[in-house]
Formats: C-alpha cells, sequence, structure tokens
C-alpha cells in the first residue's frame, strides 16, 4: 500500500486541551504520534471540533491509503515550518477560519500553493463556503483548480466526502508521478552530494569557483554549482528504472495557444536571482529601453577586465509588435518572402534569415531577436589596480536591470549562441543560377512524385 504526508492546517487541534498530557510546541509540527494520542484521549474528554476528530479518525481506519498525519495550529506555523526544513506533505487539510492568522486566508493559500506541489482540500464551516468558492474560483487561483477543492465540515458525511475525493485525485498520474518524481529526486541529490563528500569540498569550491578580490576568499555561485551538480543528478534519474515514459491521457491542451506558449516559457526560461552576469542572460537595458541577450562566455565574464578588456557583447531583443523592428523588417523584406517565413524551432527559420522568436519570454509576449544585430558595453574598471581581475557583476552596470532578466535553459542556451555566431562569422560561396537550381532540387522533389507524375509507365 502507497503511504502519502497528510497535514493538517486547523487551530482546532486539541493541543490546548491535552496540554496537560502531551507536551507539544503549539508553533511547531504535530507529528503523527500526538494526533494517535488525542484520539486516544478523546474517549475520555471529546473535542472541541468533533468534525475535525471524525475527520483524522476516518483517515485512520480507511484502507485505501496509508497516511502519515502530521498538523500545524495555523497557516503561518506551517509556512515558517517548510521554509527552514525539508517537509513536502502530498495533501493539506486547510482550514479556512484560523482565528490566529495574521493575514488573510487567501494569501496564505495562494503562497502554500506556489510553495508545496499538493492537493489541498479547504475544509471549513458551512458559512465560509460560498465565500471560499467566490474567492477560489477568482482569476488569480485557476492555474491551481486542479489541486484544490471545497468541503463543508458540518455536513454529516464530511469525512467519507473529503477522503473520497483526496482518494480520486491520488489516483491521478500527476500526483502518483510527482510523489515518486520527489522521492527519486531527493536519493539523486543525496546519492550525488555523498559521492562530493568522498573527496574535499572545501578543493571543489577552489577548482570550481574563483578568488573572491573583495573577500579574499574562494567561492562558488549557487547557480554554477547547480549547473556542474546537474549532469551528476541526471544521470541517477535516468538510471532509476521507477521513471517510466510519461502518456498523455488527453488532448484537451491543444488548441489553448497561450497554455502551450507558457509552458514553452517553463522550458526555455528561467529567472536567475543572483547578481552574476552569465552568458545567456537576456537583461533589460534602462538607458536604451530594450532587452540585450549576453552572448559574451562565461569564462571570459568570470575574469572580465582581465580577458575582456571591459567589454561585454550583447544581442538586442525586441518585443514582436515593437514598431521600429517591423518597419525595419518590412523595409528589407520582400512581401512574399515575409509571407512564406516558417519557424519550426529557435534556430532554424526558414524565409526570414537574420532573426528568430522567443515565445512568451516575459510571460506577455513574443520577442524578435536580430541575429546579426551585435552590441558591445564598455564597463569602467572598478578598482584602483588596473591589473586586478574580477568576476562580473551586475552592479558594475548600473544600466542593467538585474531583477529584471531571464536566462535560457539548455539545450537552447548553447544553440542559440551557436546560431548566433554562425549567422555573423558564417563562409559564404556564389549562388547557383536559378536553372541549375531548379535542377538540383528536382532531385529531391522528384522523389515524392509517383511514376506517372514522372513521364513513367
Amino acid at each position: 500500500m502507497s503511504k502519502y504526508n497528510l497535514c493538517i492546517i486547523d487551530d482546532k487541534i486539541p493541543v490546548d486541551q491535552y496540554k496537560n498530557k502531551v507536551e507539544v510546541n503549539p508553533t511547531n509540527l504535530i507529528d503523527q504520534n500526538i494526533f494517535t494520542n488525542y484520539l486516544k484521549f478523546a474517549d475520555e474528554e471529546k473535542w472541541e471540533d468533533t468534525n475535525l476528530y471524525y475527520l483524522i479518525k476516518s483517515f485512520k481506519e480507511q484502507k485505501v491509503f496509508d497516511f502519515n498525519i502530521y498538523g500545524f495550529k495555523s497557516h503561518s506555523f506551517y509556512l515558517n515550518y517548510i521554509n527552514e526544513n525539508l517537509f513536502s506533505p502530498d495533501v493539506i487539510i486547510f482550514d479556512w477560519d484560523i482565528g490566529t492568522s495574521d493575514k488573510p486566508s487567501d494569501e496564505s493559500l495562494m503562497e502554500i500553493l506556489e510553495k508545496t506541489y499538493c492537493l489541498i482540500a479547504i475544509f471549513s464551516g458551512c458559512d465560509m463556503i460560498n465565500d471560499i468558492k467566490i474567492i477560489t474560483n477568482e482569476e488569480k487561483f485557476k492555474p491551481f483548480n486542479y489541486r484544490i477543492f471545497v468541503v463543508d465540515k458540518s455536513e454529516s458525511n464530511s469525512a467519507s466526502e473529503v477522503i473520497k475525493k483526496i482518494n480520486e485525485h491520488l489516483n491521478e498520474f500527476s500526483y502518483e508521478y510527482g510523489r515518486d518524481f520527489k522521492h527519486i529526486l531527493n536519493t539523486a541529490i543525496n546519492k550525488t552530494f555523498c559521492r562530493i563528500g568522498e573527496l574535499s569540498f572545501n578543493q571543489f569550491i577552489k577548482l570550481f569557483g574563483c578568488y573572491d578580490e573583495d573577500d579574499k576568499k574562494y567561492k562558488i555561485q549557487s547557480l554554477d554549482f547547480i549547473e556542474i551538480m546537474f549532469d551528476q543528478i541526471k544521470a541517477h534519474l535516468m538510471s532509476s528504472r521507477s521513471i517510466n515514459p510519461l502518456i498523455a491521457k488527453e488532448d484537451s491542451l491543444f488548441g489553448d495557444l497561450l497554455i502551450e506558449k507558457q509552458l514553452w516559457h517553463f522550458r526555455m526560461f528561467h529567472e536567475p536571482q543572483d547578481n552574476i552576469v552569465r552568458k545567456g542572460d537576456i537583461v533589460w537595458h534602462k538607458s536604451d529601453k530594450k532587452y540585450y541577450l549576453i552572448i559574451s562566455s562565461d569564462c571570459h565574464l568570470n575574469d572580465f577586465w582581465k580577458k575582456n578588456l571591459g567589454i561585454i557583447t550583447a544581442i538586442p531583443v525586441y518585443q514582436a509588435d515593437d514598431p521600429s523592428i517591423i518597419d525595419k523588417i518590412k523595409n528589407y523584406r520582400d512581401k512574399n518572402n515575409l509571407k512564406s517565413f516558417k519557424l519550426s524551432s529557435l534556430v532554424n527559420p526558414s524565409q526570414g534569415a537574420g532573426l528568430t522568436i522567443l515565445p512568451l519570454m516575459d510571460n506577455k509576449n513574443d520577442y524578435i531577436v536580430l541575429l546579426k544585430a551585435v552590441k558591445t558595453f564598455e564597463v569602467e574598471h572598478p578598482s584602483e589596480n588596473k591589473k586586478d581581475s574580477y568576476q562580473m557583476k551586475y552592479d558594475k552596470i548600473p544600466d542593467f536591470n538585474s531583477e529584471h532578466r531571464f536566462r535560457l535553459n539548455e539545450p537552447f542556451l548553447s544553440a542559440i549562441i551557436e546560431f548566433f555566431l554562425r549567422s555573423i562569422t558564417d563562409i559564404g560561396v556564389p549562388d547557383y543560377s536559378k536553372q541549375i537550381r531548379n535542377s538540383l532540387e528536382n532531385h529531391i522533389k522528384n522523389l515524392g512524385l509517383d511514376e506517372t507524375e514522372n513521364g513513367k509507365k
């Protein structure tokens, strides 16, 4: 039987009621042993919230799934705990009307949805049910609708209704696979760190990091560390036989263009949170009022003034409906040529050489990249000793807004940088004449014709 972690967030968990019998920190995690004792004590002294009692008792007695039951007395206690500890429940029972809450329940719900991949059963009194349903149907909760359901705890069958709906959802692919994947990923990370632990972690930092002249210490940035570790973790995941092919159950996604673009954004981009300039960053330039994609190599950016002599190289990125870029394309490209434009991938535009397009880059708009529009920025050395070599950081380039940037993921990053460089430096040869070109093209085109069309009997 599969074992799942169930977390109940409810201020009616009887911590105060049984404080003389069980010593519990009310602001911390309440584990399943404590719940077991609370259920026993209910034979002598009934819980204040009998609906909550019957719900937990029903979870203990049902036979479909095996649950480890944990709890917190408030939303904030849960959020504080997961910020400091590794704890990721599969299911949360969320009491909406918590009297000790320090912020609105809808804000707490949103924060939990964004920080924990789990199913959430909102379990609350009848006086709140209609308001809760209205709030959870608002636009901001729509991306999470498949993970939320609401049950009136005052109904006589509320416990069985919650368990029934949870069991239905846990049999769905996303929860079954997500739970297994989290477990396998955690195992892969632990094994990878164990391998590093066999060596010297300090040597690892010195070998793959860089020397910070300001702090006089060897450091490795978190993103650089993640990139080094990624292949090892990926290898562990791929070697796990429990990772099976993923099969879609329905094709309802197709036809919803916005969702498809959002999924491509998820696959293609991430948003770095540090201050390090890296190849593949797409960053807003405040003076030019446009994005630039950094194409200077990471090894040159790590010793920026020594290797790049203070020069950073980038490619401008324009919003797809920017009038200036639209006029440029229309002025230099034939209309029929534009009508024939095709784009099968980021690096495979046809009838439109010199540009490519990034889908929904800023989660709002598509962006056009002109492959040959290279620009350089010269950055003044921050030290009196011009021979010093520093890693390039955005605080050295005040015109770049480091808080407003994206970075391409692999395999897109390496492919598009190579595409840019090839576009700029490619060696051309004379074009074939039209007659020769047609003759050569027919070798391939004729392969698609039947014998009658080829004039053969």
